[in-house]
């Protein structure tokens, strides 16, 4: 059975600082063993590291120097979360990472803050997958690095990336100019994924006299099953999501969501507007459009109903004191004993008609 990798396309967008090729094919090894394994303990043999990994090296000193610099690489790289109340929290992809010599075992327990990214999955979940033997097999850490991320697009075999976000995500050092990127980054790249992604080229795209991007291209994955070679299209994957899965959202969409609203939020939109275009048999032309339009409707509909809830409530708290100050000032000319209850009852349903309004519209706001 072919050992398969698989997260969460996030974990794309962190750099692998530093790391040979060796650390990477040990790396995703273990993202493949614990996959759905949650956050359980995991017991390997080093036997079965060596074979999934194809080490070369018969010493177990030089195995597991290597074992331990990529779990002090992974340290160094730590994943950086920042929630909406303000706290900012760093973690690493082990929880545990236990190497023992004299048993020859390694045990690896995943952090459960990166369970999210390698085990759970929800709608929205927009993953990578390969298998581990191809990966193993690419020689160049930078074709290593370049496959992961051009996998998250197999279904569209379109990626575009600015040439600084390219030097980043493949740790390529600064000192590196166009050419050195060419012959020591692209080149073998292009020589070794050309064998994997079908019709693969690399096209680089200038800004004035200045390399600005570069664009991958290859035949989607989804086209080479049905034997169709389609024309290359940009076009992002649309997962079909909701009650009657017609919403279709990429990934980069629900980004853009999580940036103005909450998870919540983006859940009620994609219900309320599925079940509105099942109902109502209508079309819209971009789904995340159509969610950002209607929470600004929502939102610019909360405000006006605050600014007449408040209104209101200042006209009904001065009413209120008029008529606290009118009662107080009715009681000291009454004689003593007279009760709130003699006074008119028109004046009584007038004050309870306020409070009740109030009350009203300030459980309306809620």
């Amino acid at each position: 059975m072919k050992e398969i990798v698989r997260y969460k396309n996030e974990f794309n967008t962190v750099p692998l600082r530093n790391f040979n090729a060796v650390e990477l094919d040990f790396l995703m090894t273990l993202c493949a063993k614990v996959r759905e394994k949650n956050t359980e303990k995991l017991l390997l043999h080093f036997n079965e590291i060596r074979k999934l990994t194809h080490y070369s090296q018969n010493s177990n000193v030089d195995f597991v120097k290597d074992l331990d610099s990529t779990n002090a690489k992974l340290i160094q790289c730590n994943y950086r979360e920042e929630e909406e109340d303000g706290i900012i929290e760093r973690f690493t992809l082990f929880h545990n990472f236990r190497i023992d010599t004299h048993q020859k075992t390694l045990e690896i327990q995943v952090n459960k803050k990166f369970e999210m990214l390698l085990n759970k999955k929800d709608e929205y979940w927009f993953f990578t997958r390969f298998e581990l033997e191809e990966f193993i097999n690419l020689k160049s850490s930078y074709a290593k690095e370049c496959y992961r991320r051009l996998k998250a697009f197999r279904n569209t075999g379109f990626w575009e990336v600015s040439i600084e976000e390219f030097r980043y995500l493949l740790d390529v050092p600064e000192s590196y100019l166009m050419h050195n990127i060419d012959k020591r980054v692209l080149k073998p790249i292009k020589k070794e994924l050309s064998d994997i992604f079908f019709n693969f080229n690399i096209k680089k795209i200038k800004k004035g006299r200045k390399i600005a991007k570069l664009r991958f291209t290859f035949t989607p994955e989804k086209n080479l099953k049905n034997n169709v070679i389609l024309e290359i299209s940009s076009t992002e994957e649309k997962k079909g999501l909701g009650l009657f899965k017609n919403v279709f959202l990429a990934e980069s969409d629900i980004r853009l969501l999580d940036k103005t609203m909450t998870k919540k939020e983006i859940d009620d939109y994609i219900h309320r507007l599925s079940t509105h275009i099942e109902s109502k048999g209508v079309k819209y032309k971009n789904h995340a459009a159509t969610i950002l339009k209607w929470h600004k409707q929502d939102q610019e509909k909360k405000k006006s109903k605050k600014t007449n809830f408040q209104n209101f409530e200042t006209g009904i708290r001065t009413n209120l004191n008029d008529y606290i100050k009118k009662k107080d000032e009715g009681r000291k000319q009454l004689p003593k004993g007279t009760k709130f209850q003699n006074f008119p009852q028109t004046e009584q349903d007038e004050l309870a008609n306020m409070l009740k309004k109030m009350s009203n519209l300030h459980n309306e706001e809620q």
